[in-house]
C-alpha cells in the first residue's frame, strides 16, 4: 500500500494511453507528410481516430540519416492513414512507431521536485506512458546533502522462472511502462555536475517499472553513470520483441543500463532486473550487490570495465546472447575488474547472429570467482567459452566432482602494430591472430587509451586495411593508413568482431608525432 507521504506524479498526472507494438509497422516516403499503418493481424487492426489529433507521434528510421522521426499528428484521413506535422527525412517502409500523450512533462517536473522536497516518492499506476523527450536526474553536486528519488510502479514487471526458448518476456502492459523510441541519448539519465565532484549525489530507486523501447535500438533506457546510488527492484527494460528466438541483432553501440562510475561513491542494489535486446546489457563497475540478472538477446549480456571496489552477484541468467561476461578494463589505475558471481547461468544458444560468441572475454583484467553453469537444449554442458587469458577462478558447479577441474577452451586473440611511433598521416603495420570466427566485417579502431568504445578515432577492416570489406581472416596483417586529422598524441588499436563493439584484443600504445 502507498502511505501518506506518497505523491502521485507531478500537478497533472500522466496519461497511461500509449500506443505500441512491434507486430503494429507502418509506411512514409521521404518529402511527404503522410504516415500509413500496416496492421500484421487481426488484434493490431487499423485504430487512427479524431481523438488523436495532437499526439505525439515517432516512427523509427524516417528521420535525417535513419534517426527516429518525433512530431505530433496533426491530421487523421481514414482509420490506417493519418498526417504528420513534420515530413520525413527518410523513406521507410515497415517502420516500428509509437504514438500518444507526451508525458515528458508531467514526469519531468514530478522529478525536479525532488531537490526542493528532500527527495519524493512518486506513484506510477500501471499503464504505458509515452515519454519521446529524454528525462533527466537533476544535477547536484556531491557535497550537497544526498537525497532520493523512489519511482514506484503498479504491478510486476518481472519474468518468472528461467526463459528457455519459445518462451516468452512479460506482456506489455505488466507494469507501469515507459516508451521511448528516441534514436539517442537514454530514456533516463543524468549529467555530472559541473564540478570538481563528477558525480550527482542523488540515490535513484525504481521498484515495478518497465523501460520499452524498439528492436535495435540506438537509445540507452538508463544511463545512471554519473549519480551516487542505484536501488533497483522488479525493473524491466526491453524493446519490444517477446518471442526470444527472432530478436534482431543489436548491432548499435549502446546500453541497457549503465551502473554509476564513480570511487567510492557509487552503490547499487539490485533485487531482479530484466534486460532484453541492446548491444550490451548491463555495465557494472563498482559496489554492486545484485540478487538476479536476466540477461537476453544481447551483443554482450554484462560488461565489467574495471573498478576499484568489487562487486557480488547471487545468480546472472543470460540467454540468447551472442557473449556473456565480457572484462574490458584498459586504463591502469582502474584496469582490474573485482567480482564475484555465484551462478552464472548461461544458455548456450549459437544460433543465427550468435555463432561466433564466448561466454567470458578477458584480456587479462578479470579477477575473483565464478562458479558457472552452461546448458542447451539436451540439457548441461559442461565447457566454458573463454576468449583471452583470465585470472579469474572458474567453478563449474555442476560437476560431479569438485577436485575436477572445468573443461575451459582457451582461445586467445591477439593484435600488435608496428612501428611505435609514425608521424601524422602516417601507416601502421597491424597483426592479428586468433580470432575465433572471422568475418568480413571485422575491424580495427585508433583510440585514445581509456576512451569508451564509441569513441574511435578511425578505423579499418582488417581484411583490407580500408574502409571497403576484404576477406574473413583469423590471422594476418595488414597497411592501415591512419587519417591525417588526427592530433598529435599517444593512441592504442582495438579489434573488433562483425562490425560491432565486441572487443576481441587491443594493441599496445603508439606515438603520432
Amino acid at each position: 500500500m502507498l502511505d501518506q507521504h506518497r505523491k502521485r506524479l507531478g500537478a497533472s498526472n500522466p496519461a497511461p494511453d500509449a500506443v505500441y507494438s512491434n507486430a503494429q509497422k507502418g509506411a512514409i516516403t521521404a518529402g511527404t507528410n503522410v504516415f500509413s499503418s500496416s496492421a500484421t493481424s487481426a488484434q493490431n487492426a487499423p485504430h487512427w481516430t479524431s481523438a488523436d489529433i495532437g499526439k505525439k507521434i515517432q516512427v523509427v528510421g524516417s528521420g535525417p540519416g535513419g534517426a527516429t522521426l518525433t512530431t505530433t499528428i496533426s491530421g487523421v484521413q481514414n482509420q490506417s492513414t493519418v498526417t504528420l506535422a513534420a515530413a520525413a527525412s527518410t523513406t521507410v517502409g515497415a517502420a516500428v512507431y509509437a504514438y500518444g500523450t507526451d508525458n515528458t512533462a508531467a514526469f519531468q517536473a514530478a522529478i525536479d521536485a525532488a531537490q526542493a522536497n528532500g527527495g519524493i516518492d512518486l506513484y506510477v499506476p500501471p499503464g504505458q506512458y509515452f515519454v519521446p523527450g529524454q528525462l533527466w536526474l537533476p544535477s547536484i553536486d556531491n557535497l550537497v546533502p544526498p537525497f532520493s528519488i523512489r519511482m514506484v510502479g503498479g504491478q510486476k514487471a518481472r519474468c518468472t522462472g528461467t526463459m528457455f526458448p519459445g518462451s516468452v518476456l512479460p506482456p506489455p502492459n505488466a507494469a507501469a511502462t515507459i516508451i521511448s523510441l528516441a534514436s539517442s541519448g537514454s530514456i533516463f539519465g543524468c549529467v555530472a555536475p559541473q564540478s570538481a565532484h563528477p558525480f550527482s549525489n542523488i540515490i535513484l530507486q525504481l521498484e515495478r517499472i518497465a523501460f520499452r523501447t524498439y528492436p535495435n535500438p540506438r537509445v540507452c533506457a538508463l544511463d545512471l553513470n554519473n549519480i551516487s546510488g542505484v536501488m533497483l527492484d522488479d525493473v524491466s527494460l526491453d524493446t519490444g520483441e517477446f518471442t526470444m528466438q527472432d530478436e534482431l541483432e543489436p548491432t548499435n553501440p549502446c546500453y541497457g543500463i549503465r551502473l554509476p562510475d564513480n570511487n567510492n561513491g557509487a552503490v547499487c542494489e539490485i533485487g531482479y532486473l530484466s534486460i532484453e535486446g541492446w548491444n550490451t546489457g548491463i555495465r557494472i563497475v563498482e559496489h554492486c550487490n545484485a540478487d538476479f540478472l536476466g540477461l537476453y538477446n544481447c551483443q554482450t549480456a554484462a560488461e565489467f570495465p574495471g573498478c576499484y571496489h568489487s562487486n557480488q552477484i547471487r545468480r546472472m541468467d543470460i540467454e540468447w546472447c551472442k557473449n556473456g561476461v565480457r572484462f574490458s578494463g584498459t586504463t591502469p589505475q582502474t584496469s582490474q575488474a573485482n567480482v564475484v558471481i555465484a551462478v552464472l547461468d548461461i544458455e548456450q544458444d549459437m544460433v543465427d547472429w550468435r555463432v561466433g560468441g564466448f561466454d567470458i572475454i578477458d584480456s587479462g583484467h578479470g579477477y575473483g570467482s565464478i562458479g558457472w553453469l552452461t546448458t542447451n537444449n539436451s540439457g548441461l554442458v559442461h565447457n566454458l567459452r573463454v576468449a583471452g587469458p583470465t585470472h579469474l577462478k572458474l567453478y563449474d558447479i555442476a560437476a560431479t566432482s569438485n577436485t575436477t577441474p572445468p573443461r575451459l577452451p582457451q582461445s586467445r586473440v591477439t593484435l600488435s602494430q608496428s612501428p611505435t611511433s609514425i608521424l601524422v598521416g602516417g601507416t601502421v603495420t597491424v597483426t592479428w591472430s586468433g580470432i575465433p570466427s572471422p568475418t568480413s566485417t571485422d575491424w580495427v579502431g585508433v583510440y585514445v587509451p581509456g576512451d569508451p568504445e564509441t569513441s574511435f578515432k578511425d578505423w579499418a577492416y582488417v581484411g583490407s586495411g580500408t574502409r571497403t570489406p576484404g576477406p574473413a581472416v583469423g590471422s594476418g596483417t595488414c597497411q592501415f593508413h591512419i587519417s591525417s586529422g588526427l592530433a598529435r598524441g599517444i593512441y592504442e588499436l582495438r579489434l573488433y568482431s562483425a562490425g560491432g563493439f565486441n572487443r576481441l584484443a587491443s594493441s599496445g600504445q603508439f606515438t603520432i608525432n
